[in-house]
């Protein structure tokens, strides 16, 4: 299995340094750190064990929502999980957060505010001109699409 190189040479070494890592390197909003920084503990490092835990707590989120959403539902949110697990892990937890509009629709803010850089540590100007800048590049749009996707699942109760 490939691991987004990504996870090693960004991802954990900004979780490890946050609330000091380098603008560039995990350009999100504060929430998503609060909710990545326990993972990026126990995961000690480990880009595979970053995967891991990702993966048992998606797990455990879809046994959990099998008691109470439909199987479209299920079916769209694993198959988007499953792909941010093995593209882009560190999407998967903005995944989660979109989750919290089934509980109220106005939470549907939270995953918005954690996927860009509000309340980020880092020097404000480049860390937004980074996550800016980061948008139309490669694959990000697909990425988007597919969070957007999760995202309208939840507002609209697909």
């Amino acid at each position: 299995m490939n691991i987004p190189p990504d996870l090693d040479r960004a991802v954990l070494p900004a979780l490890e340094a946050f609330p000091k890592q380098e603008y560039w390197q995990c350009p999100y909003g504060v929430i998503w750190y609060a909710v990545n920084k326990p993972i990026g503990t126990i995961s000690l490092e480990s880009p595979e064990m970053y995967m891991f835990w990702t993966g048992w707590i998606t797990s455990g989120i879809l046994i959990f929502l099998s008691q109470f959403q439909s199987v479209l539902f299920l079916l769209v949110f694993s198959g988007i999980a499953t792909f941010h697990l093995i593209k882009a892990p560190w999407n998967v937890s903005i995944l989660w957060l979109c989750l919290l509009g089934l509980v109220h629709p106005f939470l549907l803010i939270v995953p918005v505010l954690a996927k860009f850089p509000v309340g980020n540590p880092a020097p404000f100007r480049k860390t937004w001109s980074h996550a800016l800048h980061a948008i139309p590049y490669k694959m990000s749009p697909l990425y988007y699409l597919t969070i957007g996707i999760v995202w309208l699942s939840v507002a609209f109760h697909l």
